[in-house]
């Protein structure tokens, strides 16, 4: 189920599911349980149906759960979950705060879970850091993202090495585009879209996508941008993503150019 759903997340019935995942657990009286159920909700919340405060509220929820059960990887993905929130709400400092000590909470674990757990806090305090207009400390985090992904993962086969991969080599285009290093950036945001081939119209291809037509408009290829930027916006349409709206802008924007050029 974990898995499924980080793979079809335009379905918006994700909270309903963990919601009722988390109240079944209440049921239980497993307090452990709970602070799963609960990251989940706060997961879905933040990517799904896109509710930041009710993302916030299941996420300090759950770290509360989890502290009561003595659980320090739930502790850890709490203290994530919530950051997502605090960042999608602006509060940036915030959640800088929070990923740092999520990132310290999986880096004192040793199970196999702490190392994917790590690799997901490390590449948002990357994703925050360059929100907030440091785009060379998030590339330097981006890159320590990078090299355990291409270590490989111990107890995970290749397909989730390699999805987290996909994930931190994003960032890394991401990173590089923010610091206009647009012919660097180019590159690893192919690779996401290789990397996510078993998976096309997913949430991860297309916002990927949209940022490689974004770096091919930058780098003067215009008709390829053209022609990747209206099939992301299409594609963002039908996951009825908000990032549609940004892909639109960027299409009227390359308009916009080729009028006065």
């Amino acid at each position: 189920m974990h898995w499924f759903s980080d793979a079809t997340m335009d379905w918006e019935v994700w909270a309903e599911v963990f919601r009722r995942a988390a109240d079944s657990a209440r049921a239980l009286g497993s307090t452990r349980e709970v602070a799963v159920q609960l990251n989940y909700l706060a997961w879905a919340r933040n990517m799904c149906v896109f509710d930041y405060v009710g993302a916030l509220a299941a996420a300090d929820t759950a770290l509360e759960a989890a502290r009561q059960a003595g659980d320090e990887l739930q502790v850890g993905w709490a203290l994530g979950y919530g950051a997502g929130a605090l960042q999608r709400l602006g509060r940036i400092t915030e959640a800088v705060a929070r990923l740092r000590s999520s990132v310290a909470r999986f880096a004192g674990l040793s199970c196999g879970a702490s190392r994917l757990a790590e690799l997901t806090a490390l590449n948002a305090l990357g994703q925050v850091l360059r929100m907030d207009g440091r785009p060379e400390e998030a590339l330097a985090i981006h890159r320590r993202s990078e090299t355990l992904c291409r270590a490989g993962i111990p107890g995970r086969p290749t397909a989730v090495s390699n999805a987290y991969l996909s994930l931190v080599s994003q960032s890394v285009g991401n990173d590089l585009a923010a610091l206009g290093r647009w012919s660097e950036a180019e590159a690893p945001l192919r690779e996401v879209l290789t990397l996510r081939a078993g998976n096309p119209e997913s949430f991860w291809s297309e916002t990927a996508r949209l940022e490689l037509g974004v770096v091919l408009r930058h780098l003067g290829r215009h008709e390829e941008a053209r022609e990747t930027l209206t099939a992301a916006h299409e594609s963002l349409v039908r996951l009825n993503h908000p990032r549609q709206l940004e892909a639109a802008a960027e299409l009227s924007t390359l308009e916009a150019a080729a009028s006065t050029a």
